[in-house]
């Protein structure tokens, strides 16, 4: 993505292996598509397909058939006119097309509309009623017309959820209290980052559904004012699930989960209650120290219970980022 960012004046990042760029102004697209793919390939070694077009749409389904047709295209596939995206429009179905899930697909075969270029030549009003503003924005985009612009700035989060299902089944609370420690401090980890303040918390604890009596139950605990403090997130869900712990029950899985969050510079305390938000020097002292000496370096005590881990003997390699997993060859 770093990459990517040095070649266009603007890039929004859509996941972790796609990405959105800006290229207009640019003459010969299919050179600059080509470009791309081979700087990408010869810095890093990752093969990448370059779908182009004058929509996000347009663009997306450009990428399908650079993928699909990798032979003939080379992996780089420019939709600049309409004859070449209504060409591809009427050989794919709308199942293709970026945004039309299955129930959409439904209602859309329902009005005799199957394929892509149908799905392009269907009136914006039955669009609205078919799939609302959503599906009329996607017609759009098909002909050529944007309707969704670049994001270069990632929104926050309204919500983090931090959940693990169990190496192995316990009936022991102070796993549970240790799993939902961790949880707890990845969460605001999450939320630090973003500079945020949650206004409730919730945790929930469940056993596996295919052996035994099945038993799910959770805690919700608010903050007024909100908040941002390890220790108090960490603090309100190891008491919470002592509420909802059971014994003789083998738990399979649990999860903390963050909500009502919003912007630490807009939170609105309490005047009786005063500020709940954690003391800078302290959130800053485990943040300092994990980044310079590794993930987890300094850990609260509880969570140093390590029973609950997740089962992780076919983990795939990290070839890109860790040493340790660099293939070695040898010549005998």
């Amino acid at each position: 993505m770093q990459t990517l960012a040095e070649e266009a004046p603007s890039l929004e990042v859509y996941s972790i292996d796609e990405a959105f760029m800006d290229m207009s102004g640019i003459i010969d697209l299919e050179s600059l598509g080509r470009h791309l793919r081979q700087r990408i390939f010869r810095e890093q070694r990752i093969p990448m397909g370059v779908g182009i077009g004058p929509t996000k749409g347009l663009a997306k389904l450009a990428n399908k058939a650079a993928k699909a047709w990798q032979d003939k295209l080379g992996g780089v596939c420019v939709l600049d006119t309409p004859k070449k995206w209504r060409w591809l429009q009427q050989r794919w179905p709308v199942t293709e097309v970026w945004g039309i899930s299955a129930g959409l697909e439904k209602r859309l075969a329902k009005l005799n509309v199957t394929t892509i270029e149908q799905l392009a030549n269907l009136p914006l009003s039955t669009a609205r009623d078919v799939g609302g503003v959503v599906l009329s924005r996607i017609v759009q985009e098909l002909n050529g017309i944007p309707c969704l612009s670049l994001e270069t700035e990632v929104p926050d989060r309204q919500q983090i959820i931090c959940s693990r299902s169990f190496g192995q089944k316990t009936d022991d609370i102070n796993v549970l209290k240790s799993a939902l420690a961790s949880f707890a401090t990845r969460a605001h980890n999450k939320l630090q980052k973003q500079d945020s303040v949650t206004g409730e918390l919730s945790i929930w604890i469940k056993t596996s559904r295919h052996t035994g009596e099945y038993y799910f139950n959770s805690a919700v605990v608010p903050f007024d004012p909100p908040t941002n403090s390890l220790c108090l997130l960490r603090d309100s869900a190891v008491k919470a699930v002592e509420h909802l712990f059971k014994p003789d029950i083998r738990y399979a899985k649990a999860g903390v989960s963050l909500s009502k969050i919003r912007s630490k510079s807009m939170m609105q305390t309490n005047l009786f209650v005063g500020d709940n938000t954690e003391v800078s020097d302290y959130n800053g002292l485990f943040k300092t120290i994990n980044q310079r000496f590794g993930k987890s370096t300094l850990v609260m005590a509880r969570q140093l219970n390590n029973d609950w881990k997740m089962n992780q003997q076919f983990l795939s390699p990290s070839y890109l980022t860790k040493w340790s997993d660099i293939p070695h060859s040898k010549i005998e």
